[in-house]
């Protein structure tokens, strides 16, 4: 490791792994002092025992490291059985219209169970809610959204945030400012809003505005607001500068969208969208599923950051493992909260909403 790689910046990029185990040329990226998560996917998980153990190898080379995951419900949750199958938020919205004190609840204890599940095996970070409006135009937001009304988007959503805080585990709205109002998927395309600032302040961006002091974690998207910038979002000062820490005063955490997606690679090299991002006001920045060694990038960004020497710091969130935790104990955990009245009952009435 060169003696670039040792470096004051506090960690800010989340990266992947492979698979159901650390391979050994992974470890050597995992001890990085700019690595400051792993954002676990699919491929990560086979069960919970697996699960606890590939944490606790991680945890062993690196105590301090965070984990995320995208645990929304429907079409994206990462862990499934044992893990509870859950509902596509847009369910709840449909609920809402029927019975929106019922439905509020059962977010609400959804959100709950989603983070007691993570928070037994020490994950820190759920990328959810979506917080976009269903607007009709996007296949890839969808039923991810809980509605295209946005007063629906917001009484649920704080119902969510709500639901998730005790469990202590972080909740990340996204995708700011919105991504409901494009037909094209960032992860695959380029997709282009070109309304104005007005419009989009009046409806993609009212359940961000009117949920920021609940907000504790924001994800910026990748799309392009051409009123605003030739630039996406995440690339953007004015929305995370201006907008979101000036005209809506909020202190949340910001996390960029994965940078592998198609839509952030008019930024350049991953190292260049790694530094933009990182210039532009996210304190942290996700690069997964890419090709290059991650410990050359990492060192190429530890070089490169230092032609940014006046850069403010990176929030760092507090992890609530600071220690290395055994599997066995992960999995005591595990088996003590699938046997509570609360998570039991909880878990029954979701399964009335899932298909």
């Amino acid at each position: 490791m060169s003696e670039k790689s040792i470096c004051s910046r506090a960690p800010f990029i989340f990266m992947d792994l492979q698979s159901t185990h650390v391979r050994p040329e992974e470890e050597i990226f995992l001890s990085h002092p700019l690595l400051a998560g792993i954002v676990l996917f699919s491929r990560n998980y086979e069960n919970p025992e697996q699960l606890a153990h590939l944490l606790e190898q991680v945890r062993l080379i690196n105590p301090h490291v965070l984990f995320a995951v995208d645990q929304e419900g429907g079409r994206v949750q990462r862990f499934k059985d044992p893990f509870t199958s859950l509902p596509a938020m847009g369910k709840f919205g449909q609920r809402y219209l029927l019975d929106e004190e019922g439905s509020q609840q059962l977010v609400h204890d959804c959100a709950w169970l989603v983070g007691s599940e993570l928070a037994a095996f020490g994950i820190h970070i759920n990328f959810a809610p979506v917080l976009d409006l269903n607007l009709g135009l996007n296949d890839v937001i969808g039923d991810r959204a809980f509605h295209h009304l946005s007063e629906v988007v917001c009484v649920l959503g704080r119902a969510y945030l709500a639901g998730i805080k005790p469990t202590g585990v972080l909740s990340v709205a996204k995708h700011f400012p919105g991504h409901g109002g494009v037909d094209l998927d960032s992860h695959v395309d380029q997709p282009v809003n070109e309304r104005s600032l007005e419009e989009i302040w009046g409806a993609d961006m009212r359940p961000f505005r009117k949920l920021v002091r609940d907000i504790p974690a924001i994800m910026i998207s990748h799309v392009i607001y051409s009123a605003v910038s030739p630039m996406p979002a995440g690339f953007c000062r004015f929305w995370l500068g201006e907008m979101l820490r000036g005209r809506l005063n909020s202190d949340a955490f910001v996390f960029s969208d994965c940078l592998s997606m198609k839509a952030a690679q008019v930024a350049g090299s991953a190292v260049s969208r790694i530094c933009l991002a990182y210039e532009a006001g996210c304190d942290y920045v996700l690069l997964c599923n890419h090709p290059e060694n991650y410990l050359d990038v990492l060192s190429a960004v530890d070089s490169q950051l230092m032609a940014y020497p006046s850069l403010p710091s990176s929030k760092t969130y507090p992890a609530t493992e600071s220690h290395p935790v055994s599997a066995e104990d992960t999995l005591k955990r595990w088996k003590g909260l699938q046997a509570s009245d609360k998570y039991c009952m909880i878990q029954q009435a979701l399964k009335t909403m899932v298909s």
